[in-house]
């Protein structure tokens, strides 16, 4: 019903901050556009996030996306790793600055075809070998067909931005939210990390 928010301190080099968001599980309709999204913001180079607060504002060193979720609601998780010099503060309006961006802006279509191109491509290596078609069948069959099987890569075809936009709409929202700050301090003379 509200938006959880902690902070930690511990001897670790950077500043980090981590999100989670609830999504939904695996058998639901917007699944696939969770997964689009965390790619879209966070995979690879020329992401969102990274494009825009790695390299362009430097405020992170590295940024990051992923979701979890089976046959229960999974996760939306985002991890980022501050820069020297940037509060956490800082980082967390930049993140939170980017995902409204989603939400009240629709995605282009080149970024969304990307990461359907990228899917498919890994789902037919996925399938080249016995076992791994084997492995794939089996959780297919778990899920509650394994002839869907065929029919994973249809459904990220099928994704629009406007469905990207309208899950971000619901997915990104405070209290869908937790937020862990995990704050770097330094270790005092003569102490260890172990009883620090």
């Amino acid at each position: 019903t509200g938006a959880r928010r902690q902070t930690v301190e511990r001897a670790v080099p950077l500043d980090a901050i981590f999100k989670a968001y609830h999504m939904v599980e695996r058998r639901h309709p917007d699944y696939q556009g969770c997964d689009a999204l965390s790619d879209i913001l966070a995979s690879g180079r020329s992401s969102r996030l990274y494009r825009r607060l790695v390299i362009e504002k430097k405020l992170f060193t590295e940024i990051d996306c992923s979701i979890t979720g089976d046959i229960e609601p999974g996760l939306f998780l985002l991890r980022a790793k501050l820069s020297p010099g940037v509060s956490l503060e800082q980082g967390d309006e930049a993140i939170e600055e980017e995902l409204r961006r989603v939400q009240e802006q629709v995605l282009e279509k080149r970024e969304l075809d990307k990461v359907v191109n990228r899917f498919e491509s890994n789902d037919l290596f996925s399938n080249l070998h016995y076992l791994n078609k084997a492995t794939n069948l089996a959780y297919y069959e778990l899920l509650g067909d394994a002839e869907n099987i065929d029919k994973e890569v249809d459904r990220y075809k099928k994704l629009t931005p406007g469905d990207l936009q309208r899950i971000a709409s619901t997915l990104f929202v405070p209290e869908n939210s937790s937020t862990l700050w995990y704050k770097s301090v330094s270790v005092p003379q003569g102490a260890t990390m172990k009883n620090f």
